[in-house]
Parts: C-alpha cells; structure tokens; sequence
C-alpha cells in the first residue's frame, strides 16, 4: 500500500508541475499579446505628439488647430481601448485543488482561476487647443412646440422608449401581464407598425448603435431579451440574474440597474464588472446612462441623479423626484424627466445642473421616459400613460 501511495504521489506531483507549467505559459502569451497591443498604443501617441510639437515650432496656428481636430478620433479610439483593456484585466490565481481519491489535504491538483482586479480608469480631460482658448461646441435648442403627438392608448404604462438610426420608436409596456413592445415609424407616427410580444413585461429598453439590435430588461427574468431592430424580430437572450431594471449600451457592452448593483457585461454575456451601489438597498437603478469612454456612469436612485466613475468613485449629485429617467446628446449633456415638476432638465457633462429646456407651457405633463433619435434632430418626451411627444432639436453654437 505504501508503494501505491508514494506512485499516485508521484503522478500527481507530475500532474501539478504540469498545470503550473501551462498556466504560466498561458498567462504569459496572454500579458505578451497585451504588452505588444499597449506598446503599439504607446508608440501611436508618441508618433502623434511629435507631429504636434514639429507643427508648434514650424507650423502656423491653423495647421496646428487642424491637425488636433484631426487627431481628435484617433485619441479618442486609443482611450477607448484602453479603457476595454482596463475593464478585461482579471487577476490571476493558482488555486489548489483537492484530490477527491486520496484522504490527503496537501495533495490535489492546480487549475487557474481569475477575480477581478481593482485597476481603475482615469481619463484625461484633453485640453483645448491654443488658438481656442475658450470652450467651443453645439447646444442643442427644443422648438416649444409639439412637433407630433402620439397616444398609445388604454392598459398601458409606458417604462422606457428608444429611436433606431432607421426611425422606429419602440415603447415598453410595464402594464402586468402584458408583456409587449409598440413599434412606431415616426413619418407615420400615429399608426402603429409592429407589436413585439416578449416571455415577460418588458422595462427597459437600449439600442445598439450600427448592429441592427436593442437589448431590452424582462425585471422578472433571469436574462435580458435582444430584438433584431430591422427584422423586428424577438432573438436569444443574456443570462443575468433577475431584478434588472434600467439599461444603457455603448459600442458592445451594456450596463443595467438593479437594486444596489449595477452591472456591466459584453453582448455576449461575459460580466465585465459589479459595481456596489451605497444608499438604500430596496431602490432600483431605473435609469442609467453610461459613458464608456470617460469611465463613468449616470443613474437615478435616492432621489438623485448620480455621477461616478466605474469604481465606485463619486464625482456629483443631483436632487430630483423619485420618479426620474436620463438621456444624454451628442455633446454629453445630461436631460434628466422631472416628474413631479412637469418639465426637462439639463445637467452639464460633468453632473452640474445647466438649464431647463421643457416645462408645462410647452405641454411637459408628469414626464417618464425620454431620448433623443439617431442623429438628436428629434426629442421624444413619454409619460406612463402611453402620451408620446416629439420635439425638433436646432443646435446653437456656444463657448
């Protein structure tokens, strides 16, 4: 028996040097692959930062003001990814395993196993260029009027709306035991184009941006619904745990609310990240907006429109009613539903309150849901009652 023993402890000794050894070559081709990509980042920069000191001591203002405005997407694309990076980063452990046919705590086998790390993003705020010492941009303006007026009709109460770049409003209806979605074309606005049926009531709804699909929240499933927006079809589904309620998407992750997390995952239901919410824990998250490529997040709980970054940092509040949603515009702006004040406020990229641009007088009557179309000509204002405004959005230019 003693020989038995010491030639399964030998085997089992290979066993273990031999999982060490893959583990290692394997996390180390992967931080060599991630080298090699932020290398390459580094040098695209570099590259770039040269260029504009050449342009500073030979070039004129012009070409230098030029050549920042073209830089601008190349230095965006390069923070974003690594942001993505950043988000992807798992620590990696080697966890001992027990062998279940030897009675020995010290025997066992290794496996690799990862738990997220605590690397935070810190974007850069990018300065403005010399020759444009003050800030300079569009500030989207409301025509007071209704544009177009839609009213969805009886047994509804409407949750969320979203635009596609193809111009379908699409209409969540949170009324129990419903379990639908209104798709209406917006150049025939008051007839209805398609209805949707999902397995449960539907909350939550967030286009994804150039991939034909919207990902919509079932709070009482455990998965989230995808809709193909140009078949206007019901397709698979993300496994996430029940309870979620608000959604926002950007590029190919989504973030969702729920009562004190929110979580952020990949498309294909990979979670990137659970950021524990403070405050109270039986208030749900029904409205966020994430910004993937400042590493922050909007959201609506306790009362406030708050800004952090994706650990959890703080950066601002704002008071609101209870019942409040989120948009945001092209430049970052926030709008944010008063429901009790019946109107449309706006909040600076940063949080800070800014103006109001919709109020009664312009027939803002308990507002829910709100967003702005593809190309943010258009802004729609619901309230739960299936009432659906449109207004035209004209852009001013400001510093």
């Amino acid at each position: 028996m003693e020989k038995h023993l010491i030639e399964q402890i030998n085997t089992i000794e290979e066993s273990i040097k031999t999982d060490i050894s893959d583990a290692m070559k394997k996390n180390t081709e992967q931080l060599g692959k991630e080298n090699t990509e932020i290398s390459e980042l580094y040098e695209f920069v570099k590259e770039k930062i040269q260029e504009l000191e050449i342009l500073e001591e030979q070039g004129s203002n012009n070409q230098l003001f030029l050549t920042l405005r073209e830089q601008e997407k190349g230095v965006h694309d390069v923070v974003q990814r690594v942001q993505e990076m950043i988000l992807s980063y798992k620590k990696k452990l080697l966890k001992f395993e027990k062998a279940e046919n030897i009675e020995i705590e010290s025997v066992g086998s290794i496996s690799n196993v990862e738990e997220d790390c605590n690397i935070a993003f810190r974007p850069v705020k990018l300065q403005q260029a010399q020759v444009q010492p003050e800030r300079v941009g569009f500030m989207p303006t409301f025509q007071m009027e209704i544009t177009k007026l839609l009213k969805v009709g009886d047994n509804v109460y409407i949750t969320d709306v979203a635009v596609t770049a193809d111009n379908n409003l699409f209409l969540c209806n949170f009324q129990r035991g419903v379990n639908k979605i209104y798709v209406y074309r917006i150049n025939q606005y008051n007839s209805l184009h398609k209805l949707l049926t999902l397995p449960s009531e539907p909350f939550g709804i967030s286009v994804l941006t150039g991939k034909n699909k919207a990902v919509v929240t079932l709070p009482n499933k455990s998965y989230l619904q995808l809709i193909n927006t140009k078949k206007l079809k019901v397709e698979k589904t993300i496994q996430v745990e029940e309870g979620c309620y608000g959604i926002s998407t950007t590029g190919d992750y989504i973030a969702v609310g729920k009562q004190a997390k929110i979580k952020i995952l990949k498309l294909n239901g990979d979670t990137v990240k659970n950021i524990v919410l403070s405050g109270g824990l039986f208030q749900n998250v029904c409205s966020l907006v994430y910004i993937h490529n400042e590493g922050s997040l909007f959201y609506v709980r306790d009362g406030h429109v708050q800004h952090i970054q994706l650990d959890s940092t703080f950066l601002n509040r704002h008071k609101v009613s209870e019942v409040a949603s989120l948009a945001v515009d092209a430049q970052g702006h926030v709008y944010v539903s008063e429901f009790n004040k019946n109107e449309i406020q706006r909040l600076r990229p940063d949080g800070r309150f800014y103006d109001v641009v919709l109020t009664k007088s312009n027939g803002i009557t308990t507002p829910n849901a709100i967003a702005f179309n593809a190309n943010f000509s258009n802004f729609f204002v619901t309230n739960a009652t299936g009432l659906v405004q449109m207004y035209d959005c004209k852009y001013i230019l400001f510093s």
